[in-house]
């Protein structure tokens, strides 16, 4: 019986624990609820470190004997668990999906940033915290991993600060082979520029035919092979 009851509370925390849904805060101001291992590709180079997204820029962030630190250095691509990031747009994103043509690589992201001028506007619901111990003011907010860098500190006080609002945007991205690049936001009518214009119908159609879904992240995943074909 004992094993039992063992199995049935193991089997409860599971269902809490995948319930439990993450919201970054000012005081963890992240893309991942915790600093995971990854590889950072730079110049030809790569090297391991414990890894996150920083939510003010999209910089890359790393853990380094217990405080976290930014890594100045732009990186060509991101590894982070089973994640990969580009820079694009100014900040790293995460790739959704990729496909391959003769005139180029077309490449699906997702855009994540903490809209922090929305959360010192002090308007809606984003001046709420976590619970009622909650101490930070808008008039003096401190960001984790910037004014606070201890991931010790930030781990435990990271609900007793405010929520982040976030604003998410989906990218399309055309790595063409002179290296140059072309970026447009990822709808049914901005994509349409990327391609010719005698065959911009076609891809239209062609996009409506898959079911695309731009404010969904594996459908939008899927829109680069489409887009691929009309390059």
């Amino acid at each position: 019986m004992s094993k039992i009851l063992l199995l049935l509370f193991l089997l409860l925390a599971s269902f809490v624990a995948w319930g439990q849904s993450y919201a970054p805060t000012t005081l963890w101001p992240y893309l991942n609820s915790d600093f995971r291992s990854g590889v950072v590709f730079v110049g030809g180079r790569s090297e391991s470190a414990v890894l996150n997204i920083h939510l003010l820029r999209g910089d890359l962030h790393r853990l380094n004997d217990g405080n976290v630190e930014a890594i100045n250095q732009r990186p060509d691509s991101v590894v982070i668990a089973n994640a990969i990031f580009l820079p694009v747009d100014g900040c790293l994103c995460q790739v959704l999906g990729r496909a391959q043509s003769p005139a180029g690589t077309v490449v699906v992201v997702k855009k994540v940033i903490g809209d922090f001028n929305k959360l010192m506007s002090g308007t809606g619901a984003y001046g709420a915290t976590l619970n009622t111990s909650g101490r930070t003011e808008l008039t003096s907010l401190e960001i984790g991993g910037i004014n606070q860098t201890n991931h010790g500190i930030l781990l435990q006080e990271r609900d007793n600060s405010k929520l982040l609002p976030l604003t998410t945007t989906r990218l399309v991205v055309i790595f063409q082979p002179d290296g140059s690049k072309k970026i447009v936001e990822a709808s049914a009518r901005d994509v349409r520029s990327l391609v010719a214009a005698d065959k911009q119908d076609a891809l239209k159609a062609a996009l409506k035919a898959a079911k695309i879904k731009w404010n969904r992240d594996d459908s939008a995943a899927r829109s680069a092979a489409v887009i691929a074909q009309f390059l």
